[in-house]
């Protein structure tokens, strides 16, 4: 190798070399550069760019539409037809479960029911005779056509067993026949009968009921069996004390718009204290002046806390509250604009209430009568006041306002005074007949002492006696009624200081029913003179078997089934023959049967004369005859939250609360 050439090898391996190093050196440089990346927060840029994501919220839970209603009592049974299972518990399953012909429209007025009925009308003049046409689809929720079977067994249980709900209608029928499968019901009466709208209200399952064990007494006395109505038995525990109805999937009519109702008992304080909460929306109550007042404070308290956080409260209603309340034809006020409805407290698990807050603005609440008076009856039935002068002393021994006031605990129910004998305080037409300032009005000791001693009694150590015998008398009242139950205690420290003895008895409703209805009294002389003891003045009459233990006195309710004229019939007229012939139970509860009377009874029932011309000429006679002294008549009080529930209003007369359930709403649900 020449030297030229060895000095451009030469050239050439130090050009490869510094190649090489610059090569190295990167690679180093490349390194470093990692090895401190990787010691750094800040991450290498991404070889893709994500897509840009979206998040939706979790699915709602929606919420039930269900209407909590505080009762204080929900004790059974839940015939409607029986004196002895009235109750407005009652009185709100049979009108959500069970089909009616006609109900109380706006007026009072029976109205046909059109989910049930296609017509209803008077075909014949002679015989009386009403033809029904039920809706073919109408059915009882075990799929069971509501039919003329259901009719038949209505008719005869009510025309022959004791105790029942206004029954003189019902005896007036001779016959009932149907065709085209039952769906066509042809009904027959011996005599006319102008109220025969009153008829076939709450009709009941014949297919089951009628070869029950226990039958007509133990009907509805645990629940329902089936069903007709807008709503169904989902639970029904007496002893947690809740019922909880829900829709009937069965129903063929228009779909109703809260999918449950509940009603929970409890105590009147802790009802309104629920009220409060929300966790009650509705509350009906036997308000006496302590659970008034309650609500009032409630009120007061709402107000409070909406005046300090909005500003003054609205003006006060003259029933204490505020805002618009229950009306008898509208809904009670609507969710204000930007409120949250507060939640209630779930009835189970799977309802997805929120939790109870207290509501913002204050319950509203009316009183709502009842078809319902409370009253005594002293009974000629039994043998110590078959004379009509010891009935009026016994009337003239009572402070009647008293008795008012403890019946009613000075509450609403004391405003509606029943002053009259035959038509409810609450009825259009009504007027006060009760003679002024005279037994049964006003208590009178003197009349008491002269009319005992007339009848043969002396009073010996503070106590009326005849022939060495005390005058003893039995007080009942139904053992399920604590305010019956507190009347009759009331009779019996009345009577006590008067000088007459007295024995207070707590049947059963049934059982008592059954008793009085099984006590009859011989008929009394005409009320155009004063009744007079059978045989010789001053001795006692004749006595008849099971005298012994005859009930003296009773106090129990008259109800109104929506004919006052078969309410006149049914309280004071006598039995007789059904149109077959057989015998009828006796016609009422005081055993009390006045020949002069009954053909005004009677055609006051049939039309022949209006009642009213009718009860102008018999209330007298029948204030003169001491058997039967009206109290009042019996009313609830109700309370809505119109934050929290729509649609919830008095309904129509007589009808009661629960009758407009079908269109209750809770807000924002």
């Amino acid at each position: 190798m020449t030297p030229k050439d060895w000095e451009v090898a030469m050239s050439w391996s130090g050009e490869a070399t510094a190649a090489r190093g610059r090569r190295v050196l990167a690679l180093l440089l490349v390194l470093g550069l990692g090895v401190l990346a990787g010691c750094t927060n800040t991450p290498p840029p991404p070889l893709v760019t994500p897509a840009p994501t979206t998040s939706s919220p979790p699915p709602k839970q929606e919420s039930l539409n269900e209407v909590v209603v505080g009762v204080d009592q929900v004790s059974g049974g839940y015939n409607p037809h029986t004196l002895a299972d009235e109750s407005t518990v009652t009185t709100a399953l049979s009108s959500l479960l069970l089909p009616s012909v006609f109900r109380p429209g706006s007026d009072g007025n029976p109205v046909l029911d059109r989910s049930l009925m296609d017509s209803a009308e008077v075909s014949s003049a002679e015989p009386f005779t009403v033809t029904y046409a039920i809706k073919r689809e109408a059915t009882w929720s075990d799929s069971a056509p509501i039919a003329a079977e259901d009719f038949v067994y209505l008719w005869q249980r009510m025309r022959a067993e004791p105790g029942t709900v206004d029954p003189a209608g019902y005896r007036l029928i001779s016959d009932i026949s149907s065709r085209e499968g039952g769906k066509i019901v042809v009904v027959t009466f011996a005599k006319p009968y102008p109220g025969w709208r009153s008829l076939f209200a709450n009709l009941l399952p014949a297919h089951l009921l009628k070869d029950a064990p226990g039958g007509w007494a133990n009907a509805l006395a645990d629940g329902f069996p089936a069903v007709g109505g807008p709503f169904a038995v989902r639970t029904l525990d007496r002893g947690r004390g809740e019922i909880v109805l829900e829709r009937n999937d069965r129903y063929w009519g228009r779909a109703v718009v809260p999918e449950r109702v509940t009603l929970r008992r409890a105590s009147q304080p802790e009802v309104v204290t629920a009220l409060g909460t929300g966790d009650n929306q509705v509350a009906v109550l036997r308000a006496d002046a302590i659970t008034t007042r309650l609500l009032a404070d409630l009120t007061t308290a709402a107000q409070s806390t909406t005046a300090s956080s909005s500003g003054p409260a609205g003006p006060t209603s003259p029933t204490g509250t505020t805002g618009t309340g229950p009306t008898g034809t509208g809904a009670t006020g609507t969710d204000p604009a930007g409120a949250d409805p507060a939640g209630t407290d779930p009835a189970g698990p799977s309802s997805g209430a929120p939790t109870s807050t207290r509501p913002a603005t204050p319950p509203t609440t009316a009183t709502v009568p009842r078809p319902e008076v409370a009253q005594l009856l002293l009974r000629p039935a039994s043998p110590r006041l078959a004379d009509v002068r010891v009935r009026a002393a016994v009337a003239a021994a009572l402070d009647r306002d008293a008795l008012i006031a403890v019946g009613t605990g000075s509450g609403p129910s004391a405003q509606l005074r029943a002053d009259a004998q035959v038509l409810l305080p609450s009825r259009p037409g009504y007027a006060a007949t009760l003679p002024a300032g005279a037994p049964p009005a006003a208590p009178d000791p003197a009349r008491t002492e002269q009319l005992l001693g007339e009848s043969g009694f002396t009073r010996q150590d503070d106590t009326w006696t005849r022939q060495d015998t005390p005058l003893k008398l039995v007080v009942a009242a139904p053992a399920e009624s604590a305010q019956y139950v507190s009347i009759a205690g009331q009779v019996q420290r009345q009577l006590t200081q008067a000088g007459i003895q007295v024995e207070l008895r707590t049947p059963p409703g049934k059982q008592l029913y059954e008793q009085l209805q099984g006590e009859q009294a011989p008929e009394v002389a005409p009320s155009s003179t004063p009744a007079r003891p059978t045989g010789d003045a001053g001795t006692e009459p004749p006595s008849r078997t099971g005298d012994a233990d005859a009930v003296d006195i009773a106090v129990v309710p008259r109800l109104d089934n929506g004919d006052p004229a078969a309410t006149l019939a049914d309280t004071f007229g006598c039995a007789s023959a059904l149109p077959d012939g057989t015998t009828a139970v006796p016609a009422n509860l005081a055993g009390f049967c006045d020949r002069a009377l009954q053909p005004a009874i009677d055609a006051a029932l049939t039309g022949q004369r209006p009642l009213a011309d009718v009860l102008a000429e018999l209330e007298p006679a029948l204030w003169q005859q001491f058997v039967a002294i009206p109290l009042f008549q019996v009313a609830d009080t109700l309370a809505v939250l119109p934050d929290e529930v729509s649609g919830v209003s008095e309904g129509a007369p007589l009808a009661g609360v629960f009758s407009t359930a079908t269109q209750w709403r809770r807000q924002g649900r």
